[in-house]
């Protein structure tokens, strides 16, 4: 599985990418590795965590190209639904 939301200001560089509801009822997910660090450079499609539910394993791609300017969570952390994950400077 891939899958990657991002929000968005018109007006704003940066975008945030949030967690995914990957699995109906889901409400949290363990990030089990990084694949990025901030200050790389990523390409749209590009695997940025593997994610680990109740009941499986995801990998979770990025929406956008640029350059990742913060990463929220660390290994091992859990996540909530819908929080963000990691901004990404698309002019980075």
């Amino acid at each position: 599985l891939a899958f990657g939301f991002r929000t968005s200001s018109i007006l704003d560089k940066k975008i945030s990418q949030i967690l995914p509801d990957l699995i109906e009822g889901m409400k949290e997910a363990e990030v089990v590795e990084w694949h990025i660090k901030e200050g790389d450079v990523i390409q749209e499609f590009d695997p940025i965590c593997d994610v680990m539910t109740d009941k499986s394993k995801a990998e979770i791609t990025s929406q956008y190209s640029g350059k990742v300017t913060r990463v929220y969570f660390g290994d091992g952390e859990m996540v909530p639904v819908n929080s963000v994950i990691m901004d990404v400077d698309i002019d980075g």
